[in-house]
């Protein structure tokens, strides 16, 4: 059903831009900003939103700017950082033009991680300040639950343990509630890593072990083979050395 939904998309973007019409095709590639990053359709979501991106013409500033931040967070994701830094600084110097409180904080949370992988740290841990208040007025616990996953990874960065493990632990729950199995799948993965860094081994193996299985089932992306490898990494400090060979062998 979603391939057959994908196709319609696909189909309908091709045609708005063909047509030149700049709106309809920022419309229809805006809902699937998440999805792509999701799906791990990194070059097609990128691609996707540089194509409705390039249509010339008038459009809302909301649309915009949230399609260059789901532009610049796709490309963050790929191999050239510094065109990723652009176009996220391109959508967070229209952020005033936004009135929609959620478009806001998804722009300036995007362009926190944005600035983070592009070597900006202190500009990282600043801009991540401002997230709590531009979070509490989309009053939307998803909205949320990404703000403070983004502040977990600037925390956790900048040598602050505990208060990233305190964010990754809150903002999973938050995604959990909402249903975002996903975003939740990321939280854990992130807060097993902080364990492991404290040295509470068996957080970190349990976290990772429930992440596995839920990326598993669910279907998401790369993330088991990377938390499988993390996890045997885990056994190996746990001293439990088969058990670390069979996570590399899977």
């Amino acid at each position: 059903l979603l391939a057959r939904e994908r196709e319609n998309v696909d189909a309908a973007l091709a045609v708005a831009v063909g047509r030149g019409d700049a709106e309809l095709a920022l419309e229809l590639v805006v809902p699937l900003g998440w999805y792509y990053f999701m799906a791990g359709e990194i070059e097609e979501g990128s691609a996707a939103m540089s194509s409705a991106l390039a249509v010339p013409g008038p459009t809302s500033p909301h649309l915009r700017a949230a399609a260059l931040a789901y532009y610049g967070w796709l490309e963050t994701n790929g191999k050239n950082i510094e065109h990723a830094w652009a176009v996220s600084s391109e959508a967070y110097g229209m952020v005033d033009q936004v009135d929609d409180p959620w478009t806001r904080t998804m722009v300036a949370a995007i362009h926190v991680m944005a600035a983070f992988f592009a070597g900006r740290t202190e500009l990282a841990a600043s801009l991540a300040e401002t997230l709590p208040e531009l979070a509490a007025l989309t009053a939307d616990p998803w909205a949320d639950a990404v703000t403070r996953l983004v502040r977990g990874e600037v925390a956790q960065f900048v040598g602050d343990p505990r208060d990233a493990e305190v964010l990754f632990s809150t903002a999973a729950e938050e995604f959990r509630r909402v249903g975002d199995l996903f975003a939740y799948s990321l939280c854990i993965a992130e807060g097993a890593e902080v364990a492991e860094t404290l040295g509470d081994y068996e957080r970190a193996a349990a976290l990772l072990g429930e992440g596995i299985e839920l990326a598993r089932s669910v279907g998401f992306s790369e993330q088991p083979i990377a938390m499988r490898a993390r996890l045997g990494n885990v056994e190996t400090l746990r001293g439990d050395l088969d058990a670390a060979e069979r996570c590399h062998r899977a």
